[in-house]
């Protein structure tokens, strides 16, 4: 449940964070790092502590980290409700400045 919501962060915070005109190639990459993380996910479940050298409990300690890290990122990320999508970098500084507020 976890990794569902913290993909569907990545979607709707990347399309409301980007002005439009590179909007697109920022969900591109952030879908990439997404996917690139699902990728290596069994790699490190089941090969990692076969290596010999390394704990049992290392799967368990790095899933939880990165979970736990990207949710107190995700914690940093602007309120972007009752703003409009940014069309442009002005529109992105004009929205921190009024967050500040």
């Amino acid at each position: 449940m976890g990794a569902s919501a913290a993909f569907n962060v990545t979607f709707m915070y990347t399309a409301q964070l980007y002005p439009t005109s590179i909007r697109n190639t920022a969900v591109g990459i952030c879908s990439t790092i997404a996917r690139f993380g699902a990728i290596m996910a069994p790699w490190v479940g089941k090969y990692l502590p076969d290596q010999g050298s390394l704990p049992d409990e290392l799967p368990l300690c790095l899933f939880g980290g990165f979970g736990v890290l990207g949710g107190l990122c995700a914690l940093l990320l602007p309120d972007t409700l009752g703003f409009p999508l940014p069309n442009t970098f002005d529109d992105i500084e004009d929205i921190k400045k009024q967050l500040q507020t």
